[in-house]
């Protein structure tokens, strides 16, 4: 029972009144966010409840009355379901007080938009590069000093890096930190001892640096044609100037600014024109101007060029640092004193004072600093960061990203799993960075962000672990993931919290993880499967037997009958789950071989089992390069190496070397909705030459068919998924692509009529090509299963993929670090985590793959249309002269002029008009005979038949002989 600390502090982040407005309103709310209808008084009363109820506790309809009758919030079935299934993480079918206010503590901060735009990575992630600083005493400061245009226009990408020492030595670096040259500032009137050099600015615009010092003066020094000239001399200021800064307009009537910010919290600006350099000029017999702080605000005319402002004791302490906003046109300087920032305009007249620490990114070494001040210079174009003290250090931030090559990224490393959970009806995925994020596919909204799920201890830090396999448990409630090193985790990934923590070996990458009643079963390097129980403690499983001699690469279950696991030498062995025991053993690369399968007596390690199958020689397949049995303790380097080295894999081998060696299986998925029988194909398995192998689970069943899944030279389908019923198979291969097979009538029993028109409908890809490109080529010996799509999805390799079939969006995510969401005809829809707004109706292309996509990827990408514009032929505008009532009533043009059939026919002369009858009513009796109309006495004349059709009837009616006319005598 949480306390009254639980209801303040959901109180003081609820944005709701102090009332609530549950009475007040009569309509109930639907499917209304919990957390956005819970006010003050609402949660006492909730309080109140829950500790009269039974045990503290409230089943479903109870908290459903709740709900309905204190905040007048109505909710369907189905969203009822789930947001109790949210509430009760212990799943026990009731909830507590406890389980509530965690779910509405979550609510309210899923809701702050600080974290749905948390970063999923730091902008420095590297480590900075050390060089030496070429200064005898530490840097002052450094700056960047960009050429200028004739148009008064910078480029970051051109111009040098300046540093200058407390003893006035100043140095000009290039874009690369290379030393170019050096000068050095000193006071005209000091010859036996020099002073500090305290800051220091350059002045692109009129090739001037300004230097200031503790003899409390300001240098000015003309760099043109790479000289280092003293023009300007300012001496006897009030205080020690410590931080300046310049600005100058593109616009050459817009004075320039210098601000100086001294020690005795003073903030000084120095304006002149630009015109002709302004003061700094070359003019005969005036090499060098000396002049005191006094002259110039008592005697301007001695430096009439240059203009004075002060701005006296706006700080109590030493100014830090000075800068100037144009877009504001105002002043900003910062000193360490309770008014810490200061706003204002050149007159002084508007302040405004606040101060914020944002972020901290990384230590800094300590041999750049060693309690130095340190300065820094940041250039945009380049996105380096430059510190400058003892040492120089340069830190390189990530790439920005361009809305033109890509639309962003869901994670900051490869994706490596993408789980679609049916009961909450959310996108699981997982990536390298270790990092799982819940997803909402509806909205593209970031519901739960997990980061270093997984982690291991290197020399004392805790260092992120790439996850590499993930799944549900058999109610959808929890997600279990396993890691490179041998760790796997029991999540609630509604929460973020971590159940369970168990481990198969240590250092020993998990490949595949499943969760059966009852049951945890993980497979990785170690060669065999490991069983752990639902609800034990134990970090540790029990060991299936060894059988493969090689890295379990793929596998794949079917609850509760069938577990089937395939090596990196080609080996395919099937599980009964019930039992553990393995009943086939095939060879992928030979799939006609029959091999048979021996038992005995289970060893009491790994080791031991291994050594023991050296001795069946007949039952092992072995690589040519396989050297001796491997220790089970693998080095993390060499693991780290082992799999980065099995993940670049695009290369195509000849074929005598495909022939040395066994071919590996990336991927395998089980056909749920189809019935074990041996000549039904219910487990589709890919290879490395790119074949897509078809096996039944059943004893006396083996290999049923294999069909070519690729149309590239090297390429391999690397990922599965499939539809709920089985009737389509979504393949992924390593070059980005994605294709669509039917697998209707392929290796199995029921035959189902197929409509291709509506295939056509729905898939555009079948439509017809005038020349048709390599993905339809490749299939055209193959007339099942029927290639129903093939479109370029990434630039990378496709390492998972997730249909949502209610929605018919189909998810891949791949090595480039994006998850992106296309429809069944293969239109794209977005990226998760992008910055594009998401949109399930609209429909574009993706900037990345758009520039190396074919014609056929751009045909599905536009729903089939196809441009039939041929070079140097000019496009007719059918539509120039319609208008919008035209387009309305589907009448285009103006109608077509008379006789509307032509020529052939003429229509009847109208009949003459005729009088209107009236009627005499005069007398007693009506004549109506007076007036009935008379049809003319004249016969109706027949029409002459026409000579054609005379003739026609003449030459087709039989000749009459008379009676009296004798016949003819025979011949």
């Amino acid at each position: 029972m949480a306390n009254d600390v639980d209801v303040k502090s959901i109180m003081s982040i609820s944005s709701k009144s102090e009332g609530s407005t549950a009475p007040i309103t009569r309509t109930k709310l639907k499917n209304a966010p919990l957390h956005e209808r819970c006010a003050i008084p609402d949660m006492v009363k909730i309080k109140e409840l829950f500790q009269a109820a039974y045990r503290n506790k409230m089943l479903p309809n109870e908290f459903r009355n709740l709900l309905r009758t204190l905040l007048n919030v109505e909710y369907d079935d189905d969203e009822f379901k789930i947001l109790f299934l949210k509430i009760n993480t212990s799943r026990e079918g009731e909830i507590d007080w406890d389980e509530l206010v965690s779910h509405l503590l979550l609510g309210y901060f899923l809701n702050d938009p600080e974290n749905e735009r948390a970063s999923l990575q730091l902008p420095i992630m590297g480590l900075p590069t050390v060089m030496r600083s070429q200064h005898r005493h530490p840097i002052s400061r450094i700056c960047f000093c960009p050429d200028v245009a004739k148009d008064r226009s910078t480029n970051n990408l051109t111009g040098n890096y300046i540093t200058a020492s407390r003893d006035g030595m100043i140095n000009w670096w290039s874009l690369d930190m290379t030393l170019l040259r050096t000068a050095f500032s000193s006071s005209p009137h000091l010859k036996v001892r020099t002073t500090w050099v305290t800051d220091m600015v350059c002045m692109p615009d009129v090739n001037i640096i300004v230097t200031s010092s503790t003899e409390r003066d300001l240098r000015f020094y003309d760099c043109t044609a790479k000289t280092f000239t003293l023009k300007i001399v300012i001496t006897s200021w009030e205080y020690m100037i410590c931080t300046m800064y310049y600005h100058f307009h593109q616009d050459i009537s817009e004075k320039c600014t210098l601000i100086c910010g001294d020690v005795g919290g003073n903030v000084r600006v120095l304006q002149f024109s630009p015109v002709d350099r302004g003061p700094f000029r070359n003019q005969a017999g005036r090499a060098l101007v000396q002049l005191r702080h006094i002259d110039l605000q008592r005697r301007p005319h001695l430096l009439a060029e240059m203009k004075l402002t002060e701005l006296r004791g706006v700080h109590s302490e030493w100014v830090r640092q000075v800068s100037y906003y144009a877009s504001l046109h105002c002043i900003v300087s910062c000193a360490t004193c309770p008014d810490s920032l200061l706003m204002c305009d050149l007159a002084g007249s508007k302040t405004h004072n606040m101060f914020r620490l944002d972020k901290t990114y990384i230590d800094i070494p300590a041999q750049v600093g060693e309690r130095t001040p340190i300065s820094c210079v940041y250039n945009s174009a380049t996105r380096e960061l430059i510190l400058a003290a003892i040492k120089i250090a340069v830190l390189v931030l990530d790439e920005q990203i361009n809305p033109h090559h890509t639309d962003g990224f869901t994670h900051s490393r490869a994706v490596a799993r993408i789980l679609y959970n049916p009961l909450f009806k959310v996108i699981i995925t997982c990536g390298m960075d270790s990092i799982i994020i819940n997803w909402d596919p509806l909205t593209g909204k970031r519901n739960v962000l997990i980061r270093e799920a997984h982690t291991r201890l290197l020399h004392g830090e805790l260092i992120p672990v790439e996850i590499t396999a993930a799944c549900f448990d058999p109610g959808d409630q929890l997600l279990l993931t396993g890691a490179r090193n041998g760790t796997l985790k029991v999540w609630n990934f509604n929460t973020g919290v971590c159940l369970k923590e168990m481990t198969i070996e240590h250092m020993c990458e998990v490949t595949n993880c499943f969760w059966v009643e009852g049951r945890i079963l993980a497979v990785g390097w170690n060669r065999h499967v490991t069983e752990f129980e639902e609800g034990g403690t134990q970090r540790t499983g029990k060991s299936w037997e060894t059988r493969h001699t090689d890295d379990v690469l793929a596998a794949a279950a079917r609850s509760p009958m069938t577990l089937a696991t395939s090596s990196y030498n080609s080996e395919l062995i099937f599980w009964k789950l019930e039992t553990g025991q393995p009943y086939r053993r095939f060879s992928c690369t030979e799939p006609m071989l029959r091999i048979k399968m021996q038992y005995s007596k289970r060893a009491a390690s790994p080791h031991a089992a291994a050594g023991s199958s050296a001795h069946r020689g007949s039952s092992i397949l072995r690589r040519p390069s396989m050297g001796g049995a491997r220790d089970s303790v693998i080095d993390a380097a060499s693991a780290m190496e082992k799999a980065r080295a099995r993940r670049v894999s695009a290369v195509s081998l000849p074929a005598r070397a495909q022939v040395m060696r066994q071919l590996a299986v990336h991927a395998m998925v089980f056909l749920q909705r189809r019935p074990v029988h041996m000549h039904v194909a219910t487990l589709m398995l890919s290879l490395e030459n790119g074949q897509v192998q078809c096996w039944s689970e059943h004893p006396a069943g083996g290999i049923q068919g294999a069909f070519q899944g690729i149309h590239t030279a090297g390429d391999y389908v690397s990922a599965f998924t499939t539809d709920v019923d089985n009737n389509y198979l979504f393949t992924g291969t390593t070059v980005g692509y994605i294709k669509v097979w039917l697998m209707t009538n392929y290796l199995t029993h029921e035959k189902t009529h197929i409509s291709m028109p509506k295939l056509r409908l729905k898939f555009p890809f079948l439509w017809r090509d005038r020349i048709e490109g390599r993905a339809k080529r490749c299939v055209r010996d193959q007339p099942l299963p029927l290639l129903l799509n093939s479109y370029k999805a990434h630039l990378r390799c496709v390492t998972s993929l997730a249909y949502v079939d209610h929605l018919e969006l189909l998810f891949s995510g791949s090595s480039d670090y994006s998850v992106r969401a296309w429809r069944l005809s293969g239109e794209y829809v977005g990226t998760l985590g992008s910055f594009v707004p998401w949109s399930l109706t609209d429909t574009r292309f993706p900037p990345d793959v758009q520039k190396v996509a074919s014609f056929t990827t751009f045909k599905v990408w536009r729903g089939g249309w196809v441009s039939r514009y041929v070079p140097g032929q000019v496009e007719i505008d059918k539509l120039r002269d319609i208008t919008e009532l035209e387009l309305r009533t589907r009448t285009f043009g103006e109608p077509p002029p008379p006789p509307l059939l032509g020529d052939y026919f003429a229509l009847p002369k109208r009949p003459d008009a005729h009088q209107t009858i009236r009627l005499d009513d005069s007398l007693q009796t009506i004549p109506l005979y007076a007036h009935l109309r008379m049809a003319s006495t004249q016969p109706v004349r027949r029409p002459p038949t026409p000579e054609l059709v005379r003739a026609t009837r003449l030459k087709r009616a039989p000749a009459r002989r008379p009676h009296f006319e004798p016949p003819a005598p025979p011949q």
